[in-house]
């Protein structure tokens, strides 16, 4: 399987304007594009269903600004693994 990925931070802090906290702060929106591969069993009493899958972000999520956390980060792009088990 393969398509693209539309992803929305709800917690995401990038307009937060606190002087007291010193964190990176990431953008809300992201893309990108994913791929898995995934086999279907048919047992005597339950259907399994493994499925591994890799998404790959596009968009650098980093919001620049004067830390020095952020400074010593060029970009962040998500990369995500997941393994999905369904028994039916």
């Amino acid at each position: 399987m393969g398509g693209v990925k539309y992803s929305i931070d709800m917690v995401s802090q990038a307009k937060v304007e606190s002087k007291d906290k010193e964190f990176v702060k990431l953008r809300r929106n992201d893309f990108g594009y994913t791929i898995g591969l995934g086999m279907d069993f048919y047992l005597p009493m339950f259907k399994f269903s493994p499925e591994i899958k890799m998404y790959h972000g596009l968009k650098n999520l980093l919001v620049k600004d004067d830390l020095i956390y952020s400074r010593s980060i060029d970009a962040l792009q998500t990369k995500m693994f997941m393994l999905s088990l369904t028994f039916e």
